[in-house]
C-alpha cells in the first residue's frame, strides 16, 4: 500500500504537541529548551536539554523528562541513533521508580516520543502498540486531555495502516469529548484529522465542514502550524473535487496549498504543500518550473526523515518523461537514504516506484529485480 498524502501532515502536527506532558514551575533548562524548540532553534534546545539531563542526576523523574524531550529534538535533526538511545534511557529510568501519578504522566510523554520515532522509521505496527501504551499510562495518571492527544496519535497510525473504521471510531469519541471544551490546538487537531479521514473515504462535503471548523479554531488561536496543516487538508479536498470533474476546484486547491506553504513555520510541512501543489498543477497543465526548483532546493536542504523521503519519492514519480533520468536519480537516492534510516517501508516504496518507471521504459528485467527487492 502506497503512503497517503496525509502521512507527513499528521506526524508534523503531533511532534509539536508532545510538550503538554511537561510541567515546570520555574525557569529551568527544561523550560528554556521547550521555548527554543518552539521557535525552531533545535541546536539550543538540544544543548539546554543536555544540561537538564546532567543537572537532574539526583532526580530521575526530571531527568526522564529531559531525555524524552532530547529524543524529540534529535528526531527533528535526523539523529535517530541518538534519539533512540535517549528515549530508551528515559524509559529505563522510569522503570526504576515506584508507581505514582507523576511517573505515569511522564511515561505517557516518553511513550509518545518513542511512538513518533517508530513512525518516522517505518515501524508502524510497533508505533500502534506504543501509542496504546501511552494511552494506558495517561489513563493511570488521570490525564484526560493528554490521553485524548495520545488517541489522536494512534489515529495517525491507524490511517497509515489503512484501518479507517477503527480510526473513525476513535475520532468520533475524541471529538465528542472536546465538543464542550474551549477552543484549543487539540480541538483544532481532532477536527482536522476527522476532516482528513472523511476526505480519504470520499465524504467531501463533511470533510470540508470539519476542516473549515478546524481552521476557524486555529485562526482564533493564531496557531500558524495548525492553520497550514488544515489548509493543506482543504487543498486535498479541492483536489478530490477536481478529480470528480469540478474544474473550479483546481485553482482553489492551488490557493490552499500556496497559503499552507506560506503560513507554516515548518519547512517540512511547506515541502509537503509544494509537492501537493506540484501534483495538482501538473494535472491541470499549469506552469511548474519555479515550483519544481523550490521543491528540489527543499529536498537538498532539509534533515533526513521519513516524511522527507515520502515527499522526494512522490516528487520523482510526478516528473515528466523528459526528466526520467532525474526521477531515477531521486528514487535511487531515496532508497539509499531509507537504508541509512533503516526505514524498510520507505525503501520498499522507493524501489517499487523505481521498478515501475523502468518497466515503462521497457527495461523489464531490471524492473523485476527492483520489484522483487521492494
Amino acid at each position: 500500500m502506497k503512503p497517503q498524502k496525509h502521512a507527513l501532515i499528521s506526524l508534523t502536527l503531533s511532534l509539536a504537541s508532545l510538550f503538554a506532558g511537561v510541567t515546570v514551575t520555574e525557569a529551568s533548562p527544561l523550560q528554556d529548551g521547550e521555548a527554543a524548540y518552539r521557535r525552531g532553534d533545535l541546536t539550543t534546545a538540544i544543548e539546554l536539554w543536555q544540561e537538564s539531563v546532567q543537572r537532574h542526576q539526583e532526580n530521575p523523574l526530571e531527568q526522564a523528562k529531559a531525555l524524552s524531550n532530547l529524543a524529540l529534538a534529535y528526531q527533528q535533526v535526523g539523529e535517530f541513533a541518538l534519539a533512540k538511545k535517549s528515549i530508551a534511557d528515559s524509559l529505563e529510568l522510569l522503570e526504576t521508580l515506584p508507581p505514582s501519578l507523576n511517573r505515569a504522566a511522564v511515561f505517557g510523554q516518553a511513550l509518545n516520543t518513542r511512538g513518533h520515532l517508530e513512525m518516522l522509521q517505518g515501524e508502524t505496527e510497533l508505533a500502534n502498540s506504543t501509542f496504546q501504551a501511552a494511552i494506558a499510562a495517561y489513563d493511570r495518571a488521570g490525564e484526560e486531555m493528554k490521553r485524548l492527544r495520545a488517541q489522536l496519535n494512534q489515529v495517525q497510525v491507524l490511517i497509515e495502516l489503512g484501518q479507517y473504521y477503527q480510526a473513525r471510531k476513535i475520532l468520533v469519541t475524541v471529538n465528542q469529548s472536546l465538543q464542550s471544551q474551549p477552543d484549543s490546538l487539540l480541538k483544532a487537531k481532532a477536527l482536522a484529522q476527522f476532516g482528513e479521514l472523511l476526505q480519504l473515504v470520499g465524504e467531501l462535503d463533511r470533510a470540508q465542514s470539519f476542516l473549515e471548523e478546524s481552521l476557524a479554531v486555529a485562526e482564533t488561536l493564531n496557531a500558524p502550524d495548525q492553520m497550514s496543516i488544515t489548509l493543506m487538508a482543504l487543498g486535498n479536498v479541492a483536489r478530490s473535487r477536481y478529480e470528480r470533474g469540478d474544474e473550479e476546484a483546481l485553482a482553489e486547491g492551488l490557493r490552499f496549498y500556496q497559503k499552507a506553504a506560506e503560513t507554516t513555520i515548518s519547512p517540512t510541512v511547506a515541502l509537503q504543500a509544494r509537492v501537493n501543489a506540484f501534483e495538482l498543477a501538473l494535472a491541470g497543465d499549469r506552469a511548474l518550473t519555479s515550483l519544481s526548483e523550490q521543491i528540489q532546493q527543499d529536498l537538498s536542504s532539509l534533515p533526513l526523515s521519513r516524511p522527507l523521503l515520502y515527499a522526494q519519492i512522490r516528487f520523482a514519480t510526478l516528473l515528466p518523461a523528459h526528466q526520467t533520468a532525474q526521477a531515477i536519480a531521486l528514487l535511487n537516492d531515496a532508497a539509499q537514504k531509507a537504508e541509512t534510516l533503516r526505514d524498510r517501508r520507505s525503501q520498499s516504496y522507493a524501489l517499487g516506484e523505481w521498478g515501475a518507471l523502468l518497466e515503462q521504459q521497457g527495461q523489464s528485467e531490471a524492473a523485476l529485480t527492483l520489484t522483487q527487492q521492494a
